[in-house]
């Protein structure tokens, strides 16, 4: 590397294909000192990288100051064309930018590595982007939990244009229900303990609840599979594909079970009543935090069956029992998500569109398409 006499921060690109050994040199002394989620977890992006196809248009990005690395994130980059006629080039922070790619390796908690010992804000680092290389730049579920140095400026210069959206990620603290004697239910909303109760007693008539974890990866997998028929069928039920059953999904999460079980990451359970599975649940371990990945439940005719509410019920109290510290659903998707939490984080998707005759023109598109809709509709 070159020596850097003015103190600055240098930074190069890397292709995480070509110049693995390298990406993973930077990347994991970078989260020897960084805060970070387990989605920027070498266990997590190693399997990543190694999933995607390599004519993948992803970079590592590191910034270096003295020949150490500060600054570290992926880039993936994709071409976009609107309208047939709008060409706009399009970054997006530690993902690909495609589709079947991303909605299978869902980031949440998203950030940039960067040494405790700085801050830096992300106007400076859009500085250092190739200035023809993109149009719109994209941080996709961005969280401050884990991203205290970086300063997001709610106003850029007047080159740029910020566009941002709220995310809550609903979570339930366990020790408030340590605290509460392992009682988790009576932390909620009468209508909700009343729900739950019934749906128990509904299910007991089928025969005992048992909750079964998995202990080995042969388990693990056997759970995985039966989660993925049972979200298969309800997906299909309503009318849609579910994003976690494609061929890359199915590959990349049987991928990181069978490599990560062992070390305590993976955590598959499945509750039945009987004979009868209620439903199965994935979930990830990180720092004593349980991170919701996916879930299958067994749904049944009548209101009185609520599969989803029953299996949480358990996994949460279980998860309690164990010394977890939290139980976290992350973002978007489930209205059940706030009826059952205690807290919630925040994320934020960021969308930073350059400035120009291409943006200006673009946005007066849109605008006359969204007219358009509501006029036809």
């Amino acid at each position: 590397m070159t020596k850097n006499p003015s103190g600055k921060i240098i930074y190069k690109s890397y292709n995480p294909f070509s110049q693995f050994a390298i990406v993973e040199e930077i990347w994991t002394s970078m989260l020897e000192k960084c805060p970070h989620p387990y989605f920027l977890s070498w266990a997590w992006t190693e399997i990543w990288i190694k999933s995607l196809p390599e004519d993948c248009n992803l970079s590592l990005v590191a910034g270096f100051h003295s020949d150490s690395p500060v600054i570290a994130f992926f880039l993936g980059a994709k071409k976009r064309t609107k309208y047939s006629v709008f060409n706009s080039n399009h970054l997006s922070l530690n993902e690909t930018l495609i589709s079947y790619i991303d909605a299978a390796t869902y980031i949440e908690y998203n950030a940039i590595l960067i040494d405790p010992e700085i801050t830096i804000s992300l106007e400076s680092l859009l500085e250092q982007l190739p200035a023809n290389s993109w149009d719109q730049f994209r941080m996709t579920r961005w969280s401050s939990k884990f991203q205290p140095n970086l300063v997001l400026n709610s106003h850029l210069n007047k080159k740029y244009e910020l566009y941002i959206e709220n995310l809550e990620s609903y979570y339930v603290d366990l020790e408030k229900v340590r605290r509460n004697n392992n009682d988790y239910l009576s932390l909620l909303k009468p209508k909700r303990q009343k729900q739950i109760r019934r749906s128990i007693t509904e299910y007991e008539k089928m025969g005992e609840i048992k909750v079964h974890v998995a202990v080995t990866v042969e388990e693990a997998l056997n759970i995985y599979e039966k989660y993925l028929e049972l979200q298969q069928k309800r997906c299909k039920d309503l009318g849609y594909r579910s994003t976690m059953a494609t061929d890359y999904a199915i590959d990349f999460h049987i991928k990181l079970i069978s490599e990560r079980f062992n070390h305590g990451e993976i955590q598959m359970i499945k509750i039945s009543a009987g004979d009868h599975t209620i439903g199965c649940v994935y979930d990830i371990i990180f720092n004593r935090e349980v991170l919701g990945i996916s879930c299958g439940f067994n749904y049944l005719p009548g209101n009185v069956f609520m599969p989803g509410f029953v299996c949480h019920y358990y996994v949460v109290t279980y998860n309690a029992k164990i010394g977890m510290r939290s139980y976290d659903w992350l973002a978007e998707g489930g209205e059940y998500k706030s009826k059952l939490c205690t807290d919630l984080n925040e994320m934020q998707t960021i969308n930073i569109h350059k400035k120009g005759v291409k943006n200006t023109i673009e946005n007066i598109a849109d605008n006359s398409y969204s007219l358009y809709k509501k006029f036809v509709s």
